[in-house]
């Protein structure tokens, strides 16, 4: 976390060691939520390449159902 941390600050001239506690948490807020968005739209973004790939034109009313499966074999595929 730490190396994180510094890999996103080393644009600024300062450490995150100059910065009070009480700001640490605002310090470091934006870059969490800037990857936690990152990594949902590409999720999303896998998930649709994978219906895409595997299965051919859905009707709108059943396509949950193809992004329940397309999240299940990108769970696996992640996982082998």
């Amino acid at each position: 976390m730490e190396k994180i941390l510094k890999d996103a600050g080393d644009h600024y001239d300062f450490s995150i060691r100059d910065i009070s506690a009480d700001n640490k948490l605002n310090f470091i807020l934006p870059f969490i939520k800037d990857k936690v968005s990152k990594v949902f739209f590409e999720t999303e973004n896998k998930i649709e390449a994978i219906i895409l790939k595997e299965y051919t034109s859905i009707h709108p009313s059943v396509k949950w159902r193809f992004q329940e499966e397309a999240i299940h074999l990108s769970d696996r595929d992640y996982l082998l």
